[in-house]
């Protein structure tokens, strides 16, 4: 690495290469430390689920955007927004509270219901007990 006379640096190609790895480690451990959140969720009753990728369910009230964005169904753009409305609205009650969010249609809700779960953030200490309508 050299320093040139504008302050910026200059990597040789096998700094580069060192620099590549490195970031290919960070991404990979990055991987892992996901997978190891999926595995501490609470397992799926067995055979409600027919996609075989999920073992476990989401919890919508803790579950970071890039997570909930794996649920089939969600993707980025709707992670995005529930990550969004929670912060705003803090946490959901119920699964039917997605339907608050656009995007989220009662059909859409009853397919994500089996890959999701609620936790009790949103009733959590020092805050008001939420109470909402649940959809019929």
């Amino acid at each position: 690495m050299r320093k040139n006379s504008d302050s910026t640096f200059t990597f040789s190609a096998a700094e580069g290469a060192v620099l590549a790895i490195l970031a290919a480690v960070l991404l990979s451990l990055t991987a892992v430390k996901a997978a190891q959140r999926f595995r501490q969720a609470a397992p799926l009753e067995t055979g409600e689920v027919s996609d075989d990728r999920f073992q476990h369910r989401i919890d919508i009230n803790s579950a970071p955007e890039d997570e909930l964005a794996l649920v089939p169904g969600i993707g980025e753009v709707r992670a995005q927004k529930i990550v969004e409305h929670r912060s705003i609205h803090g946490g959901f009650a119920v699964i039917d509270d997605l339907a608050a969010i656009e995007g989220f249609s009662r059909s859409l809700i009853d397919r994500l219901r089996p890959y999701l779960q609620i936790s009790q953030a949103a009733n959590s200490p020092g805050r008001p007990p939420v109470v909402r309508e649940v959809l019929p």
